[in-house]
């Protein structure tokens, strides 16, 4: 069964607005990032909490955190990034979610990076808490921005608390196909799908179904494989070129004055109802 969540953060920063836009669109979870223009991983543990308060008022959970941990280089300092995951393993905690989000380090083909990328996710997996899981996300730049890189990473952790988000475009962007090749590479680990798509000419992301991700292959792989999960959208349509020409984007069209947070929240809709066209053409209701 598939659970939808998203980066509310991409239909504006107000948070109330985005649990406000969550519920009318009936998606019950979201993958917490951006809150009143700060990162999640900016706030105290009490204003945490008041975050959480507000989840629970609206009936909305927390399906990952979409943290930048380990989105630095690997010439950077370690001790203040480890501290700064300390602290949003509390944060999790007190938003009681089970997922947060992690990379594997920028300027990661110099000699000898391999062994710091493994040894700085060995120092986070020692400071993960019982019950929380580390998810993977394969980004362009990062050391595991393709299928054999991300396969490295999870295999050498084998039976730890760290799997793997999977995010097609992400791999369209660096030139591989998502399904079959890097999906069945990858299926053992795979815990959380991020829903985007992007075009392999240009790299542009666009709604799902409507790049080269290969959406509807992708949704019957999961199938396959009876993945009870998120599929959390996180659309990155603000440059979308084809936005114009789509009956959803009707509203903006003829109110170009109103602001960019109404065409945050167009743009949201739009990838929204897209993953829901498709998983109804796919008989997933």
């Amino acid at each position: 069964m598939f659970y939808l969540s998203g980066f509310a953060d991409e239909i504006c920063d107000h948070f109330q607005t985005q649990l406000e836009v969550l519920a009318d669109l009936n998606i019950h979870a979201i993958e917490l990032r951006g809150v009143n223009g700060q990162n999640l991983s900016q706030l105290s543990l009490e204003e945490t909490k008041q975050i959480h308060e507000m989840l629970t008022q609206y009936h909305i959970r927390v399906s990952a955190l979409g943290s930048p941990l380990g989105k630095i280089s690997l010439q950077d300092d370690f001790a203040p990034h480890l501290d700064l995951f300390r602290h949003m393993m509390q944060q999790a905690q007190i938003l009681e979610t089970s997922y947060v989000r992690i990379f594997s380090f920028y300027d990661a083909n110099a000699e000898g990076a391999r062994a710091q990328v493994m040894d700085r996710l060995e120092q986070f997996l020692r400071c993960t808490p019982g019950g929380i899981t580390l998810l993977h996300e394969n980004e362009k730049g990062i050391y595991g921005d393709t299928a054999e890189r991300c396969l490295d990473i999870l295999s050498y952790f084998e039976g730890t608390p760290l799997l793997a988000t999977f995010d097609p475009a992400n791999l369209i962007q660096v030139g591989e196909p998502s399904v079959p090749g890097a999906f069945n590479l990858l299926k053992p680990y795979i815990a959380y799908v991020h829903v985007k798509d992007a075009l392999y000419q240009t790299g542009e992301v666009v709604p799902a179904g409507m790049g080269d991700a290969a959406w509807p292959q992708l949704i019957e792989a999961l199938r396959q494989m009876q993945y009870k999960g998120y599929l959390s959208l996180e659309p990155h349509l603000a440059d979308f070129t084809g936005f114009q020409g789509l009956e959803l984007a009707e509203d903006i069209a003829k109110t170009p004055q109103k602001a960019d947070k109404s065409r945050g929240e167009s743009l949201f809709r739009l990838a929204a109802e897209k993953l829901r066209q498709l998983l109804k053409e796919e008989e997933i209701q």
